[in-house]
């Protein structure tokens, strides 16, 4: 596998989200290279001797947007995960904090545990004020 880079500028309009903005640089990139391979142009990477010739340029996935961990890909940007969530790096999801832990902020990968002989009294807690003490759960 190669990387091709490609120097340009993408023209970025104020009320375009992020992917929308890769995924023009794509297009432009995919036709740009296309180009190339229709005048017979060269291509040259370093650790070769000679420049190869290109025949075809083709994506065979769309465009993969990935978000920091602590944020899931809606609507076309990076959200965080919200308080009383965690994002989960095995199921790339916000998932709730469950009972006995607790998130006050957003974003987070981890959730914090409760202090010891506390616990909450549901899943999704937002703040260590939820923590009781063990046996008033009951």
């Amino acid at each position: 596998m190669y990387l091709l880079t490609f120097p340009g500028h993408i023209k970025v309009k104020q009320n375009h989200t992020y992917a929308q903005i890769l995924q023009s640089g794509m297009h432009r990139m995919k036709d740009a290279l296309q180009h190339s391979v229709r005048k017979g142009l060269l291509v040259n990477l370093s650790h070769h001797k000679k420049p190869l010739r290109v025949k075809k340029v083709e994506f065979k996935n769309k465009p993969k947007f990935i978000c920091a961990p602590g944020s899931v890909f809606k609507n076309n940007t990076c959200v965080k995960c919200p308080m009383g969530t965690y994002y989960n790096m095995t199921t790339l999801l916000c998932e709730s904090c469950p009972i006995g832990h607790y998130q006050p902020a957003e974003g987070s990968i981890i959730c914090l545990s409760c202090p010891p002989g506390t616990s909450t009294r549901r899943i999704h807690a937002k703040n260590v004020r939820e923590c009781r003490c063990k046996s008033l759960l009951m």
